[in-house]
């Protein structure tokens, strides 16, 4: 499935770019709230921001709003939008995960050598991975690492298999 992310863009922006790739998800990764979701035409997942020092599984819960997304992806808050490539407690993703109130993707931190602990405990219905596979190389910074790649889908397939 093709997923576009979007930071605080319009609903009629998200869906003409949605529209023209075509995109099957539309990720909203910014400050545009979960309303926005209603407006959008195709399945939402909403990324939620969980701050490893202060979050607790009754915070994040309080701020869900599963009737109006896909899913969410739990992503650790970093000061950027973006990721931060730390994880934060996987024990607040697999409490929300057993709510069954929404669909849960996974970010934050993953790499080849802990994608397999998450998805065993967690049991995300996807994972998202950006720096966690990218080489270490200075000279390469933001480049993909084709070896790290391949391990951490791997150990990713291999846990969900085993989790099922």
């Amino acid at each position: 499935m093709l997923v576009g992310v979007f930071q605080n863009k319009s609903a009629e922006e998200i869906n003409t770019i949605a529209a023209s790739v075509p995109l099957d998800i539309v990720q909203l990764h910014g400050e545009e709230g979960w309303e926005i979701a209603q407006q959008i035409q195709y399945p939402v997942l909403r990324s939620v921001r969980v701050d490893p020092s202060s979050a607790t599984v009754d915070s994040i819960l309080s701020e869900l709003k599963p009737d109006l997304v896909a899913g969410v992806l739990l992503d650790t808050k970093s000061a950027a939008n973006g990721g931060s490539g730390q994880t934060f407690d996987w024990k607040i993703a697999a409490a929300i995960t057993q709510q069954h109130q929404v669909p849960v993707f996974l970010a934050g931190g993953l790499e080849p050598t802990n994608i397999r602990q998450a998805v065993q405990l967690v049991q995300p219905l996807a994972v998202d991975v950006a720096s966690g596979v990218e080489h270490t190389d200075s000279s390469r910074v933001l480049q993909k690492n084709h070896t790290k790649v391949q391990q951490f889908i791997a150990s990713a397939k291999s846990a969900a298999s085993h989790s099922q």
